[in-house]
């Protein structure tokens, strides 16, 4: 099974990644930061079916570098693309902290609701479940100083992860390996992404002027996959995209 991760970055790389995302004619897509508006858009172009789910409304008075003053106010959230049929799909709750859609001021992480989307189906007689999210950031992004918040959405997943015995869990973990968040996800799982690269984020398409060398975007799995031709694929959007080749490993 191919399988493509990426931040989207709203709605403002479309032309720049959609003939990538063509070409590749992934089994799976996973994508973070999709406006719902766009979610057909990107259905059509790729010929799969999504599962989309929401996580806030980015608003003009707390976003007005994404949301024009006629747009008013933006659904965003996270999705999976499939050219397979799925035989299930659910969204449990990372942290919850509104009923219904949230409308967040900018990087107040606790205003935002936390989802993992886990879809399962079947490719070429295997079964694979997969999973994406896009987790909260350090309330320091200067040093990225791990939060209490971080920790506590991060035992949330584990512990809804930790329902399931194999899954694929791609997107942006929003947190540098080397630092406490990416690396327990790295203890309890396998981490696909190569030791040599330095960074995920594309510093020549990221709004922050400075350079950032973190290892935010994570590929991991259980112990019934293998993972091959794992690479970041740069030129897209703010962060790399991921690209994978992940088999079922025969069973004994």
């Amino acid at each position: 099974m191919k399988l493509i991760s990426l931040n989207l970055q709203h709605n403002w790389n479309f032309d720049r990644h959609i003939d990538f995302l063509k070409q590749e004619q992934a089994d799976m897509y996973c994508f973070q930061e999709i406006f719902a508006s766009e979610v057909q858009r990107y259905e059509e172009a790729l010929g799969a079916t999504a599962f989309y789910a929401p996580q806030m409304y980015l608003s003009h008075e707390h976003y007005p570098d994404v949301v024009t003053e006629e747009e008013g106010k933006i659904e965003r959230g996270i999705a999976i693309l499939s050219r397979h049929p799925l035989t299930r799909s659910m969204v449990p709750m990372i942290d919850q902290n509104f009923e219904g859609i949230p409308t967040p001021k900018r990087r107040v992480m606790r205003d935002m609701n936390w989802i993992l989307i886990l879809v399962q189906g079947t490719i070429d007689g295997n079964d694979f479940t997969v999973c994406t999210t896009h987790l909260p950031v350090s309330d320091n992004p200067a040093t990225n100083e791990t939060s209490d918040y971080q920790r506590h959405c991060l035992q949330n997943l584990l512990r809804i992860l930790g329902q399931h015995d194999d899954f694929i869990l791609a997107g942006d973990i929003n947190a540098p390996r080397g630092q406490e968040i990416y690396d327990t996800l790295a203890q309890h799982y396998i981490d696909w992404i190569p030791q040599h690269y330095e960074t995920s984020i594309d510093n020549e398409l990221h709004m922050v002027e400075r350079e950032l060398r973190y290892v935010v975007d994570g590929l991991f799995t259980t112990n019934q996959y293998v993972a091959s031709e794992v690479a970041y694929v740069s030129g897209l959007s703010d962060h790399y995209a991921i690209r994978a080749i992940l088999q079922k490993k025969e069973e004994s």
